[in-house]
């Protein structure tokens, strides 16, 4: 055979490798290519989210309402995606429940939701416990998803894949949010799940931004206890509420009769439930057009539209039918109201309102002495009701007390005075344990301080009553002894009121004739012996005096 020429092997040789160095060539630019694609089409995803997050931030600075930017954000979210499947959940632990914020579905929406919202509940405790560290839930396929109830409901919908992001508010898992479709697979990447929680994280900021806003701006303008609005509100609203078409306008006041008494005597926390039975009161009794707010610390006001004089007398009369519903024989709710109609344009606002407080004003001041009756019945009924005293006790001792002040020559103010005082005296035995109270045996040291304090109590809380001031320093001064040996505060002889006087006599008299739980009672003879023995020390000798010629000079049932 012929051999080929030496140079023509040397061409056949590079021709090889020169093709074998294209091969590698157009291999390294095929890989080149595919990275250039991959990146590519990371860039693409990289540039729909940072859209998307763009987006994003402009509605947020357009939309007002938080639920509003929310939907549209996942509405955007969904359609720029293509993906099938969005939904935004938030989860109460405390309550235990999840609750749907929005949920977007292709085919069979309702009954979807339906579905997907039983499964959330059901597996509640699944879905904490892979969140609470921060973790998201990437399903690729559905054999990747461990929980098995939830399985089988997405393979149901025919959903492949489920990207779910938790949300977290000042460290505390508060919601969710879901992304899948139900038409292809696809693979979540990092960047997926990165940008996507970067948006997802713009909504969340929103929404705690807007939240706080809301709870700032309500602050404001309400009142915390009552949740009605407060007068701030209403001295930058009035111009609003002021407006002829809400003519005839009714303007009402009401007054909290004896809160300062309720807070004295049954402590701040009843003052306030008594205030927020009020608020509900006056909501129940009020149309939705009506604005209610908190006036001052005992005040109420209300702002009625078109609304005449004898409707507002109706809706005054309902509220307080309302109120004797919601008291009890302890702690009976009364309030005080005044209102005034302003029926022409070119009358001033604050000249109405004015006379409206006037109107209650003079009509708290009117039933004062009706108000102060109930108030010594509540007052009497809870002294009662919290120690061991009876009516006929009561009784035997206004009884006591009169011919004693008769028999001293009182008029008839005293004795109106020394009557009321013989109800209300131990009114401070309320802020007493009733351990301390019904003990049986003596009282330790410890225990007498506590008792002892009693008379300061029923004086600050008789102080603030109208109509009954005038009695709170003989409550206070009743316990005093005519040798200065008493307390609280160690008057001795005249310095004592005389009224005090009077009820520290009587109210020992019938203490000793009656049976006590620390001991048996002593007879009448017994009793007055132990009076008269006490004359001087004690008691006053002229009360004393007064005593026998007035109560003990006659028969034994007199007295009694």
């Amino acid at each position: 055979m012929n051999k080929k020429p030496l140079h023509e092997n040397t061409q056949e040789k590079q021709l090889i490798e020169i093709i074998k160095a294209q091969e590698s060539k157009i291999n390294e630019l095929s890989t080149e290519l595919e990275i250039l694609k991959k990146v590519e089409k990371e860039l693409q995803i990289s540039l729909a989210y940072n859209q998307i997050i763009s987006d994003a931030c402009f509605m947020a600075i357009q939309e007002k309402d938080s639920l509003n930017y929310v939907f549209k954000v996942l509405s955007m979210v969904k359609k720029r995606l293509k993906v099938d499947q969005m939904y935004f959940f938030e989860i109460s632990q405390e309550k235990g429940t999840i609750n749907r914020i929005f949920e977007f579905m292709t085919l069979d929406e309702v009954n979807q939701k339906e579905k997907l919202l039983a499964e959330y509940r059901e597996g509640l405790n699944w879905w904490i416990e892979r969140f609470v560290n921060g973790g998201t839930m990437n399903f690729e396929n559905l054999e990747a998803t461990l929980y098995i109830n939830l399985k089988k409901i997405l393979r149901e919908q025919g959903i492949y894949i489920k990207l779910v992001l938790p949300l977290f508010r000042v460290g505390e898992y508060s919601s969710f949010v879901g992304l899948g479709s139900c038409l292809e697979k696809r693979e979540w990447t990092e960047t997926d799940i990165s940008c996507f929680q970067l948006g997802i994280f713009i909504v969340a900021g929103y929404v705690m931004h807007k939240g706080m806003e809301e709870k700032l701006i309500f602050s404001l303008y309400h009142d915390k206890l009552t949740g009605l609005y407060n007068r701030r509100y209403i001295e930058e609203e009035i111009r609003h509420i002021d407006i002829p078409s809400h003519l005839p306008l009714s303007v009402i006041i009401s007054d909290i009769n004896g809160l300062k008494l309720i807070n004295n005597c049954y402590g701040n926390e009843t003052g306030d439930i008594t205030l927020k039975k009020v608020a509900e009161v006056l909501k129940k009794n009020c149309r939705h057009e009506d604005i209610i707010a908190r006036w001052g610390e005992d005040e109420f006001i209300i702002f009625q539209p078109l609304t005449d004089e004898k409707a507002t007398e109706e809706r005054i009369n309902s509220i307080n039918k309302e109120c004797l519903l919601n008291g009890d024989e302890s702690l009976r709710i009364s309030l005080s109201f005044g209102y005034a109609i302003k029926n022409k344009a070119e009358e001033n606002i604050c000249q109405v309102v004015e006379k409206a407080e006037e109107g209650m004003c003079r009509n708290k001041f009117l039933q004062n002495k009706s108000y102060r009756n109930a108030v010594i019945l509540s007052l009497g009924a809870a002294i009662l009701e919290k120690s061991m005293e009876t009516e006929e006790h009561a009784e035997r001792l206004k009884e006591i007390c009169r011919k004693i002040g008769e028999g001293m020559g009182l008029n008839s103010q005293q004795l109106d005075e020394l009557e009321i005082l013989s109800v209300l005296h131990d009114i401070g035995k309320v802020a007493v344990k009733e351990s301390i109270l019904l003990k049986p045996g003596p009282l330790t040291e410890e225990e007498w301080v506590e008792m002892k304090k009693h008379s300061n109590v029923g004086y600050r809380i008789v102080q603030v009553i109208p109509g009954l001031a005038s009695v709170a320093e003989y409550i206070l001064y009743h316990h005093e002894r005519w040798d200065g040996k008493g307390y609280p505060r160690g008057l001795k002889g005249e310095e004592i009121p005389l009224l005090s006087r009077i009820l520290a006599v009587a109210d020992s008299f019938d203490a000793m004739t009656n049976d006590r739980v620390y001991r048996k009672a002593m007879s009448t003879e017994e009793a007055i012996a132990e009076i008269k023995r006490n004359a001087g020390t004690q008691f006053d000798p002229a009360v004393v005096n007064a005593f026998i010629e007035s109560c003990c000079k006659r028969e034994k049932n007199d007295v009694l």
